[in-house]
This record gives structure tokens, sequence and C-alpha cells, in this order.
């Protein structure tokens, strides 16, 4: 073999060696970009993250589970499938930073408590839309989608009567019955008005296929208003403020808009009155929170299901706390409320003029 094939075949190993590592480099950094991002809460808390052997883990497990959401293999991608990993699925997959909710885990985590063995949940919202906690209960753990389970387990969740696969905040319609007193005062019954309160289209949380309610015309058979809770505290907020909030999850998210005429904002200083004189009386049932600063709200218990919406400080607000039990009671319902506003009030959350 003459010397010149011999230079000729080294220069063919040399580009060889040098495409072959490119391509390595290539697809190292494909690999790299296509490992999902991950959820943290407020407080930079991991709550859904992608280990080594690219599975994607939940260390809170049951915790939120209905707000987070989780992920399939799809052509050989995660994607995500409810919640947050469903909506957000393009920036969990494409951005490099890991995306940070509004919600505090430690809060849901210690009210997910005190949900045992009940149905229904809760919602924490910040006056411009910010949700800082939220449940749905029966809850179930995440994880047993990726490490897989038991297909009578799988089963046996999904007949469940508490419907633990539901989102109740979004996914459930309710007929509340007094809880929209206040729509109705403030709109003179007018059910065109109502919608305007939120009521009969979405909030625009950022939650996937989310219910838009229900708001009966004169043909409709069912004459009764349909909502969801998340459309409850929508609507406290906008009684709470004059303003009607869009609810997230996301940091960057706020819209707050302004939907009452003059007649109806002067109705609404009326109905705050109310609100807040009805939620405090007797007065011996109002001590939970040390006085440190007064509530306003409702509660009533209607087709089984016990309810309280409220807003704090009554003077000041800041906060919106809604809970509701299936076949529950409404001395239960108002006990978790107190718990929360106990440990909004602890974390410094609400903030109290001396």
């Amino acid at each position: 073999m003459n010397l010149i094939m011999k230079i000729f075949i080294i220069i063919i190993g040399l580009l060889w060696f040098t495409a072959c590592s490119i391509i390595d480099r290539i697809d190292n950094r494909i690999a790299v970009k296509s490992v999902r991002n991950s959820l943290i809460d407020k407080n930079g808390t991991l709550l859904a993250s992608t280990n080594e052997n690219q599975k994607r883990f939940y260390p809170y497990k049951k915790s939120a589970c209905h707000i987070l959401g989780y992920v399939k293999k799809s052509n050989g991608t995660k994607v995500g499938v409810k919640g947050l990993e469903k909506y957000y699925d393009v920036d969990l997959s494409h951005t490099s930073l890991p995306l940070k909710l509004t919600l505090d885990i430690n809060l849901t985590q210690q009210m997910s408590k005190l949900f045992e063995n009940k149905s229904g949940g809760f919602i924490v919202m910040d006056i411009d839309g910010a949700i800082l906690s939220a449940g749905s209960f029966p809850q179930y753990d995440l994880n047993i989608f990726i490490n897989g389970t038991i297909r009578s387990h799988y089963i046996a969740l999904l007949n469940s009567p508490n419907k633990p696969f539901v989102n109740k905040l979004v996914h459930n319609l309710y007929d509340v019955g007094e809880l929209l007193e206040p729509a109705y005062r403030l709109s003179n019954n007018n059910h065109t008005i109502i919608q305007k309160y939120g009521f009969g289209g979405r909030t625009g949380v950022d939650m996937p296929n989310e219910f838009h309610g229900f708001i009966p015309s004169d043909k409709s058979k069912n004459k009764n208003i349909l909502v969801t809770p998340m459309q409850i505290a929508n609507f406290t907020a906008l009684l709470a403020t004059a303003k009607l909030p869009t609810p997230h999850f996301i940091q960057k998210r706020k819209e707050v808009k302004n939907v009452l005429n003059e007649q109806e904002l002067q109705k609404l200083k009326l109905l705050q009155k109310k609100l807040y004189s009805r939620f405090n009386y007797p007065k011996e049932l109002v001590n939970e929170i040390n006085n440190k600063f007064h509530i306003a709200g409702m509660i009533t218990k209607h087709n089984r299901t016990a309810w309280v919406t409220s807003y704090a400080p009554y003077e000041n607000p800041q906060y919106i706390v809604i809970v509701f039990l299936e076949n529950s009671d409404k001395i239960t319902t108002k006990y978790i409320m107190y718990k929360i506003y106990n440990y909004l009030q602890k974390h410094h959350y609400i903030k109290v003029e001396n």
C-alpha cells in the first residue's frame, strides 16, 4: 500500500471519528433537553422532578395530586396527562428553569390530614387570584402511574363513589343553594347579569378542561344554577374586593377585572356588612383566631354538601378561603376553615394592623 493510500485512510478515519463525536454530543444535548423540568412550590420546595432513570417522581405523593397531575409516555417522550403537568406541558418540556407555583405545599399537606376519609375540597386564594393552597378529596398517590400499580387497586379507585380521580374544584358541578344569594341580590335575579360574576363560564384558572358550570335558560328543565368550587372562590373574591380575579397556580399570571357598575357597587357595600354580621353570630363561636382579625362569609348545607365561603380580614381583605364537604356537617367545615386562617396568621400571610 503506497503512502498516498495510507494517508487517505488515516484522513477518512479521523473524519469518521470526528463525525461520531459530533453526533454523540448532539444526542447528549437532545437527551439533556428532553429531561422534563421540575415543579416547585412558592418556597422552592420540589413537587415534581425527573430522576436519573428518567422517571417522574412526586415526593409528596398524594398532596395536591389533582393540582399537579402526572405524565405518561407517548412516542418515547413524557407528556402531561392531568393538572399542571398537562396545562404547562410545553413549558415543562422546553424550558430550562423549574416552574414555580403559588402553592405552599406545607399548608396543603397539613390541610390534607383534616380531610382523611372525607370527600370534598378547599381553596385558599389571595384577592389577586394566586392560589396558595387547594385540594380535592379523596386523593391518590401520583407515583402509582410512574411505578405501575396493581390493576385491582386502580379499578377500585376508578369505581369509588367518592371519585378520587376527579378534580372536584373544576370538574364537579354543585347546586349550592343560598350561597348564590349575594349574586341574586347584586343582579336583581337576572341570570344574564350573573354570568359576568364568573358563573356559567370558565374562570380561566390554569387547569385543563375546566367546567363552565350551568346557568339555566327559559327552556331548561333544570332551573338551578350549577357551579364549580373554583367559581365560588372567584365570586367570593368579587364580594370581598369588588374585582374579579383570574385564579392561577403560576406566579407570573395575574389578571383582575372590574365587572360591577355603580349601582352594583352600592349594593355590594350592604352585602359585605351582612356577610360579616351573619357569619359572626352567635359570638361565642367566633374565638378561634384570638380576635386578631375578622372574617366575613357564608356557611350552609345544601343537597348533603356543607359549604363555607369566606374572606379575611373583613376590613382589609387579603385571602379567600372556601371549604366544602360532601355528606358532612357545617361545624366540621367551619372548623377546617378556622384551621386554615390560623395557619395564614401564624405564617404571616395575613398582615394585621395593630
